[in-house]
């Protein structure tokens, strides 16, 4: 090789020293800087002259210096060693991915060592900002999802694989129309076309998970630009527990107008009963003169019967108004001590026309303990023992029961006494929690407010109504305590049991 050519090659190499981007430092075998590029002297803010001569501790600090030259060590032995250095320049830490390779003399002498350093800061900046965001993305609650604007799916977070039901792997590449209820090639052109006018674009739809159930979502989507393609970042949530809570509030909401409209009628019967009192008091009077007359002229005539029941009904009504207006106005319920079978009597003698009529037969156990004192209402109980026997009325007319049966017995405890009322209709079509709820009725023009009174009659009186349903039929049970007298009643119930 030539001189000229040898000088040509020397200033290729000094020009390439000189101009590379990377830091490139020589050290002799003490540690000092002998020959830096201006990559390296601009990382210093000096002249390349200035750095001539300089150590690790001068440019990087005492602390900085010891890792250094543990490394530098390890070359001048005779190894070539590449790291990923963090050292601090100007104060402010800087990452370098750093190779040094030992110098040799003509001899084969380690002389010194060659360094190529690329500060790699920013780059490990956004390596980590990008960890940060994926992070982000798959700890997120919502699901998340890109899609290419033909509805592919390319990327897609945990949460989204875990509420469609799939593996991540397998939803990626699938059309969003395979798991979107209703939805069409044309209808994701369509959202698409919309997002590009509006922007951002929130609707509610119906997911498909892999088991194919269905479920309401809110989702999310707008446009967005990735490495010069057009993308869907879109995200949705679950929200069948916000549907499940706005129907209970909606529910709430009914309630609390039907229990306003039940105010306002509590008002209104109180001032009807006000006003009934006068004409129930002349039928009363009236049937009994009437009764009188009858009496006298046709002591055993079947009117004067007619009249007698006119005017013992009439009591009871004036008792019913009476009562259930103290009732509504919460005032306290007069009590006297009656037995089972005076309460059954009375009501199976008032329903007998009915029961009849819908040709039920009414089985009374003639073991149970009808002759139980209690102390109760006894129009209010009454009440209640009226309502569960139509309701039992009702339950067989509805239904192609083979046979109309209500059964009625009772059971007695050291405290308590319970009637039970076991029809063989077709059972209920709700759950026995949502019978006792105001408002909650199987009937065409029912108002659903005659069991949840009856209970809160029966509970104002210290006991609980309480309902046992099946294919069978449905049996109630009234449990009332007993009656510190305990006195016998010689009328049993049996006797009175209404013609079939």
């Amino acid at each position: 090789m030539s001189i000229d050519a040898i000088r040509k090659t020397e200033s290729i190499w000094k020009l390439i020293f000189q101009t590379a981007s990377d830091c490139i430092f020589v050290k002799d075998t003490d540690g000092r800087y002998v020959e830096v590029n201006k990559a390296t002297a601009d990382l210093f803010g000096m002249h390349s002259d200035q750095l001539a001569g300089a150590t690790d501790e001068e440019l990087f600090g005492k602390q900085a210096t010891v890792a250094i030259r543990a490394v530098d060590q390890r070359v001048l032995a005779g190894e070539t060693i590449q790291e990923e250095a963090i050292k601090p320049v100007h104060g402010e830490p800087r990452v370098f991915d750093v190779v040094k390779f030992p110098l040799y003399g003509d001899h084969g002498e380690v002389i010194g060592l060659c360094g190529i350093a690329r500060d790699i800061t920013a780059e490990r900046e956004a390596t980590r900002t990008l960890r940060k965001a994926t992070f982000g993305l798959e700890n997120a609650v919502e699901g998340i999802l890109f899609l290419r604007l033909s509805g592919e799916v390319c990327f897609l977070n945990q949460a989204a694989a875990e509420s469609l039901g799939y593996e991540k792997s397998a939803l990626l590449g699938m059309q969003v129309h395979h798991f979107t209820v209703n939805a069409s090639p044309h209808w994701w052109t369509t959202q698409v076309s919309r997002m590009t006018e509006q922007g951002t674009l929130q609707f509610e739809s119906t997911h498909r998970r892999k088991d194919e159930t269905v479920y309401p979502c809110e989702v999310r989507c707008r446009l967005i630009c990735f490495e010069d393609e057009q993308l869907v970042y879109a995200t949705f949530v679950d929200i069948t527990q916000r549907r499940r809570t706005e129907k209970q509030l909606g529910e709430l909401a009914k309630l609390l107008a039907h229990y306003n409209r039940l105010s306002s009628l509590g008002e209104l019967a109180s001032a009807i009963a006000h006003e009934l009192n006068q004409p129930l008091a002349a039928i009363t009077n009236n049937s009994f003169a009437l009764a009188a007359m009858i009496q006298d002229r046709e002591p055993d005539s079947e009117a004067a019967a007619l009249a007698a029941d006119i005017s013992e009904q009439s009591v009871v009504a004036g008792e019913i108004v009476h009562r259930m207006r103290g009732f509504v106005s919460n005032h306290d319920t007069i009590r006297e001590t009656r037995s089972i079978d005076a309460c059954l009597t009375d009501t199976l003698k008032l329903l007998a026309p009915h029961i009849r009529h819908a040709g039920i037969d009414v089985q009374i156990s003639p073991d149970s303990n009808f002759d139980v004192q209690v102390e109760v209402d006894p129009i209010q109980i009454q009440q209640v023992l009226v309502n569960l026997v139509c309701n039992a009325i009702e339950a067989m007319n509805s239904t192609d029961a083979s046979r109309k049966e209500l059964h009625i017995w009772s059971a007695k405890s050291a405290s308590r006494v319970s009637i039970f009322l076991r029809d063989t209709g077709g059972g209920a079509e709700v759950s026995p929690e949502k019978m006792f709820l105001p408002f909650e009725s199987t009937k065409a023009d029912g108002m659903g407010m005659g069991l949840p009174i009856s209970r809160s009659i029966v509970e104002r009186h210290g006991g609980h109504l309480d309902v046992d349903c099946g294919p069978g039929g449905c049996t109630f049970e009234i449990a009332l305590p007993i009656s510190p007298n305990r006195a016998t009643s010689s009328a049993t119930t049996a006797d009175v049991r209404p013609a079939s």
